[in-house]
């Protein structure tokens, strides 16, 4: 995240990012069912800390 400068708030070590799939392999999937009109890419990631409460 650093290499693209975005900030971390609220971010633990229980966070596993293997645990995420490729965007760009999932959109390349689904091609024939969604027309991209754009791209965002995040700046600050704000992840559940050990004070957020769960929703489930």
């Amino acid at each position: 995240m650093a290499k693209h400068e975005v900030e971390l708030i609220d971010g633990g070590i229980d966070e596993a990012p293997m645990a995420y799939k490729d965007i760009c392999k999932v959109m390349e999937h689904q091609n024939e069912l969604v027309e991209v009109l754009g791209e965002f890419t995040p700046k600050i990631v704000s992840m559940g800390g050990v004070d957020s409460p769960a929703e489930y």
